[in-house]
């Protein structure tokens, strides 16, 4: 009987574990989703631009560092926010759908 119950309880604490909790609160973030698509966008652009000229890997790497810079500025948002809050958005499927929405 003992070891039902402890058979049991495991089971229990297991599936509770394993449901989850599907109404989870979305992390908040300072970058809303509408801001951080436009950034995302302009980052990309950014990115295709270095890579249609004739630069070497150097060059290419500090032209997308300058374009980086600019669009940030432009957003005004430190590249630490950016990094930290883009690393959320990617931790967090729900939180990136709405970047789709």
């Amino acid at each position: 009987m003992k070891l039902r119950n402890i058979i049991y309880i495991t089971f229990s604490i297991l599936l509770l574990a394993c449901a989850g909790n599907k109404d989870k609160e979305l992390p908040k973030v300072s970058i809303q989703p509408e801001t951080m698509l436009k950034i995302m966008t302009d980052m990309s652009k950014a990115e295709r631009m270095t890579m249609d000229n004739n630069l070497n890997k150097e060059e290419r790497k500090q032209l997308m560092q300058d374009y980086k810079q600019s669009i940030l500025k432009h957003y005004n948002v430190s590249p630490e926010t950016y990094e930290k809050e883009l690393q959320i958005y990617f931790d967090n499927p729900k939180l990136m759908q709405k970047l789709s929405k």
